[in-house]
């Protein structure tokens, strides 16, 4: 017969889940609001403001959901269920926030002309541009370095390099067909491949 404590951890256990049922529903109503923004040519400026808005409520989610979390798995029976609820959520946020960062920084190269349009040498908005990714080095098919801008989402798995830089690096291309999936399985399609060399911005480490 359980006794009063174990009811008590049972009852708090179910309040827990139920507060981080709030946490799931938010994040997936960001998910629904991007998967309208990919429906857009563009973001209008009250688009880029409201995206900011919920982005910044989302990162704050995230620590809300940590704690209840850590509450949940310090009550929970089945630890290893608990903990892919935290890798399931916190992949789905972080995927989502790296998509969202991509889309405020595609509205800037925009509203400039194209990236490094200010300063001509392609870095100009490089600290504005971090902000949704990483800046890395990538080499041209003569071995020259050049400066790009890395988008890192842990839910891919495939790598992707926009046409204009290929472009830019005067990269080989080669045929290859395939289907992406993104947000709300919005699919499109690849029809080429490349190789490109990149390296850490900072040091000498190269993939």
């Amino acid at each position: 017969m359980a006794n009063n404590s174990d009811k008590i951890d049972n009852s708090e256990l179910k309040l827990l889940i139920k507060k981080r049922g709030s946490c799931k529903a938010q994040l997936t109503q960001f998910e629904t609001f991007l998967s309208r923004l990919d429906g857009c040519d563009g973001l209008s400026e009250l688009l880029k403001t409201e995206l900011g808005i919920r982005m910044k409520k989302i990162e704050l989610l995230q620590s809300d959901f940590d704690k209840l979390q850590c509450e949940i798995e310090l009550l929970s029976d089945n630890v290893d269920e608990a903990y892919a609820d935290r890798d399931q959520f916190e992949s789905k946020l972080f995927r989502l926030l790296s998509v969202a960062h991509g889309l405020l920084a595609a509205r800037r190269r925009r509203a400039t002309g194209g990236a490094g349009a200010p300063g001509g040498d392609g870095t100009s908005d490089a600290a504005e541009e971090c902000r949704g990714g990483a800046l890395v080095k990538v080499a041209d098919k003569h071995g020259s370095l050049h400066t790009a801008r890395l988008l890192l989402d842990n839910g891919s798995t495939s790598n992707f390099v926009t046409e204009s830089l290929c472009e830019k690096l005067d990269l080989k291309r080669y045929n290859a067909s395939s289907t992406v999936s993104g947000i709300n399985n919005h699919a499109t399609s690849t029809t080429e491949s490349c190789d490109l060399a990149i390296q850490s911005y900072t040091d000498h480490i190269q993939k």
